[in-house]
């Protein structure tokens, strides 16, 4: 069980901001990547309710579930994180659908990890991604979006 700190900061060019982190030491890890997430809830929104986030990632071919807990507010925020490798992410998505839990919240980006050995950086690009906040959510199945 980990606990992430997380911080975020809007940037206007990923292409000045990759340029800092090598000029600072950092190397890329990975290529920017589509990934898929889907925020799983249950019927009143109970999770949300409560601070807790159950999710669904495909990132490339990769698929992982995480559960985040509710967060403390600090100068930071910072959550106790599980999570877990899953090999089908489709039949994952009927699992969580069987035991009543319903897809609330929709988002897809690129993604590039950096790391200097002792910190991580993601930069996220996310100009084209689609928010979808429907009960009826499409299929996991959708094709690739454009790449921004």
């Amino acid at each position: 069980m980990a606990k992430e700190v997380e911080i975020k900061f809007r940037i206007g060019a990923a292409l000045a901001v990759t340029r800092a982190l090598k000029r600072v030491g950092f190397k890329r890890i990975t290529a920017s990547t589509h990934e898929m997430n889907v925020l799983y809830d249950l019927p009143g929104q109970k999770l949300r309710a409560r601070g807790d986030m159950l999710r669904l990632r495909k990132y490339g071919e990769r698929w992982t579930l995480t559960h985040k807990s509710k967060h403390t507010t600090r100068r930071h925020k910072a959550r106790v994180e599980r999570e877990t490798r899953i090999e089908d992410g489709k039949q994952m998505d009927g699992i969580l659908r069987a035991l009543g839990s319903c897809p609330a919240f929709r988002y897809e980006k690129y993604r590039a990890e950096w790391s200097d050995g002792k910190g991580h950086v993601v930069v996220d690009q996310n100009s084209d991604w689609r928010l979808w906040r429907d009960r009826r959510l499409p299929a996991l199945d959708r094709s690739e979006p454009r790449k921004p």
